[in-house]
């Protein structure tokens, strides 16, 4: 037993180890408070999705511990993550638009002016797009330094996996929250759930195929994409603004390689779970940056762990 707690112990000295930590327990504080507070029919299913969850975030650790390189900190990293976030709030409050196309227009101009730091922009941005209701320019600027220390961090690990970015993001956004004690927006969902199922996949095809088939960087893959669908939408299709957002969120589970998400049947079940999740999550943890990409982490995450659980079947029934 004593050797146990002591390897336990020194896996845990592991930065790798302890960014997993971080992650994975933000992901699961949200899931099971939302489990707790949902009062959906559809419970049943949304906790059933915790198997494939705890199965993945596992097989997540046993890689993550497997890691020998030296974890390296680039600070300017940090710093232009903080912009990142400054910016978009900025744009979105003093241009007064919506915070989706301020968002994606930040990551298109982190893309072609500071290519090599663009990811570390994208991140920010997703924290700048917290409500003004909640939070003033001196609270966004502690979000924006919060924010640039847990993506250095946190840079390193879950290497191909869409949605990091926005649960970063997050992560420092319901900090800041929970220091400033700030209560989050009441929103109705008015959504068909048709339309999310239909966006989700939009959001998520779309940009896949131009990250993969282009051989485009995930920010662009994203950022393109999602800004031309939100001013069509947004200016042309005005009552189907909330749109917008879902096909942005499943925006970022197309940022994910090809090794997490190999073909189409994949692509497809994490779109239809991020449908899903978008209508659980709709009216929790509102005004907060990064939730998008939260939900997009997560609709990743239990995807990975159906196809290992696909994989131990198929394997099993080979054996036999």
């Amino acid at each position: 037993m004593k050797n146990t707690i002591k390897k336990t112990l020194r896996n845990f000295k592991s930065p790798y180890v302890l960014s997993w930590f971080i992650l994975s327990l933000t992901i699961l504080y949200v899931f099971i408070t939302v489990l707790f507070e949902f009062s959906d029919w559809m419970i049943l299913a949304y906790g059933l999705l915790i198997i494939p969850l705890f199965f993945s975030l596992s097989q997540l650790y046993r890689e993550e511990r497997s890691k020998k390189l030296l974890y390296k900190l680039d600070y300017y990293d940090g710093i232009l993550a903080a912009v990142g976030v400054l910016l978009t709030y900025l744009i979105a409050h003093q241009l007064d638009l919506s915070a989706v196309i301020a968002s994606s227009f930040i990551g298109l101009l982190g893309f072609f002016l500071l290519k090599k730091y663009s990811v570390a922009i994208y991140c920010g941005s997703f924290a700048g797009m917290v409500s003004s209701f909640l939070f003033g320019y001196i609270e966004v600027a502690s979000i924006a330094l919060i924010c640039g220390i847990l993506f250095m961090i946190l840079k390193p690990i879950f290497n191909g996996v869409g949605g990091k970015l926005g649960t970063t993001a997050f992560m420092s956004t319901i900090l800041m929250a929970s220091i400033f004690q700030r209560d989050f927006l009441i929103v109705v969902n008015d959504l068909n759930i048709f339309r999310l199922i239909l966006v989700s996949l939009l959001g998520t095809i779309i940009p896949f195929y131009v990250q993969h088939k282009f051989k485009q960087s995930p920010v662009f893959a994203s950022a393109l994409p999602s800004l031309i669908f939100a001013l069509i939408m947004i200016y042309l299709v005005e009552d189907y603004l909330t749109c917008t957002v879902v096909f942005f969120s499943a925006s970022f589970i197309a940022m994910s390689s090809k090794k997490r998400l190999p073909n189409i049947y994949y692509l497809v079940i994490a779109a239809l779970i991020h449908a899903f999740l978008f209508h659980v999550y709709f009216e929790h943890y509102n005004g907060l940056g990064g939730k998008l990409g939260l939900m997009a982490l997560t609709s990743v995450i239990v995807t990975i762990g159906i196809k290992y659980l696909v994989n131990i079947i198929m394997n099993q029934r080979k054996s036999i």
